[in-house]
């Protein structure tokens, strides 16, 4: 299905993407002190997302924007999973004593990227865009990890999580190259069939890519035996952070897996 097609059937996320601007420019209006409302706006924009979810799923299963994402009932499920968990992670952070000091407009601003981010991830069926939407939740969470600017933990955490995501990110990008030399394409349905092609002669590369991609997918959701930045973030992150990042990005990672 084309672009032009595809945007009919991409209503959840437009919306979505619709209330993180509003909560964006909702944030530049109000006072600092009454910065905790943009909370409301995600966690309201957030029901409507999961309604227009919801109305989705009698739909016909198809790929989207010339096959980059696939609209199917088992992405939807996870994304009422991530909806669900930042709806709960912003309540929590509303009542948070830890973010007084804080501005909280851009806080909730970022969890929506976030979502979205999760989103596109567990719909994705490209390398291409597999790259760009773990690189968003990523980037987001550095920020978030650390937004206790004046906490130096939490600016250690920051710190460990951006040089170990940076390190995953390029382990992941080298097993994707190999990937797309040796099948030619970075649509995972059609790697499947190249790969099913290759002969023998192809296989130590084939393995190479996978490891290479294994170990990249390993440090993005802490798996044995790249979980060792683990312990430092969580403890420096934001108690609601910490809490977000151990259920949401998990679950829309191993979706993709």
């Amino acid at each position: 299905m084309n672009n032009l097609q595809s945007i009919s059937f991409f209503y959840p996320e437009l919306i979505l993407t619709v209330v993180i601007l509003s909560a964006i420019i909702f944030d530049l209006f109000i006072d600092k002190t009454k910065s905790w409302k943009v909370g409301w706006v995600l966690v309201v924009g957030l029901v409507f997302v999961a309604i227009a979810i919801h109305l989705q799923n009698g739909f016909r299963i198809t790929t989207l924007f010339t096959d980059a994402i696939v609209l199917d009932p088992f992405s939807s499920f996870f994304k009422l999973i991530i909806i669900l968990a930042t709806i709960l992670v912003s309540i929590v952070s509303l009542y948070s004593g830890e973010l007084d000091e804080y501005s909280k407009g851009e806080y909730f601003s970022l969890l929506g990227i976030i979502s979205f981010g999760l989103f596109l991830m567990v719909s994705s069926i490209d390398l291409i865009m597999i790259y760009i939407s773990i690189e968003i939740v990523s980037i987001m969470s550095f920020i978030l990890a650390g937004y206790l600017k004046k906490n130096a933990r939490s600016n250690e955490a920051a710190l460990k999580y951006v040089v170990y995501g940076a390190f995953s990110s390029g382990i992941m990008l080298f097993g994707m190259s190999y990937i797309y030399g040796l099948t030619g394409s970075t649509n995972i349905f059609q790697i499947q069939q190249a790969l099913s092609m290759l002969d023998s002669s192809s296989s130590a590369a084939v393995t190479l890519a996978i490891v290479l991609l294994l170990a990249g997918f390993g440090y993005k959701i802490s798996a044995v035996p790249f979980h060792y930045w683990t312990p430092d973030v969580y403890e420096g992150s934001p108690l609601s952070i910490t809490a977000y990042l151990s259920v949401a990005p998990k679950a829309g990672a191993f979706a993709l897996m």
